[in-house]
């Protein structure tokens, strides 16, 4: 099975000669170092001195990335070229203070500043997880009425979110909680998932 903090490799081992790259939020770097390798160029934003300091660490062979100490949201003050990749990955550090948060509010100012330097043939993915509902919402919102110069695909961890706890508002019958019991299984195919019940 594919673990969906992976798939981004996947969509991103089609792309070729990508020039310049950001990690948006780089966390301890590991999002950074893949794009070190498929990247000629990459940024790295943090705010968190911990982050960058973790990322410098795993990154100390690198010699194609730049560590930025500042709020994504700031993008185009040290930024001045065309962007081929950006990741966003939105939470917290793990194994941080998860009281230090990203917010919808720079994240998506900091999106509005990346599509003024994203190249025609540029790619952004943004990771948010299921306990970060609000951000979810907002992003959603956001990217949903870009126009049609942009392709937006959504992917949902339909099992995990905690966005259905507010989706089954209703009363549901005896019945319609019997058919919500049962459990899908996965069974790998060479080619992707299969799901059965």
């Amino acid at each position: 099975m594919i673990q969906l903090t992976n798939l981004y490799k996947i969509i991103l081992k089609e792309y070729t000669n990508i020039n310049v790259s950001i990690d948006m939020t780089c966390g301890n770097g590991y999002d950074t170092l893949f794009l070190s390798k498929i990247s000629k160029k990459v940024y790295a934003f943090d705010i968190q001195d911990e982050a960058i300091n973790h990322a410098k660490d795993l990154l100390k062979d690198t010699s194609n990335v730049t560590f930025i100490n500042d709020n994504h949201v700031n993008i185009l003050n040290h930024v001045n070229e065309m962007i081929d990749v950006a990741i966003y990955n939105l939470g917290y550090l793990p194994g941080g203070d998860k009281s230090i948060v990203t917010h919808a509010d720079s994240t998506i100012a900091s999106l509005k500043s990346l599509l003024t330097i994203l190249s025609d043939k540029g790619i952004i993915i943004i990771e948010v997880y299921p306990h970060n509902d609000e951000e979810n919402i907002q992003i959603t919102k956001y990217t949903s009425n870009l126009d049609n110069h942009y392709d937006v695909i959504k992917i949902d961890l339909q099992n995990k979110s905690n966005l259905a706890d507010y989706s089954f508002k209703r009363k549901l019958t005896h019945k319609q909680v019997s058919s919500l019991r049962r459990v899908p299984t996965f069974r790998p195919y060479p080619y992707g998932i299969g799901l059965t019940f």
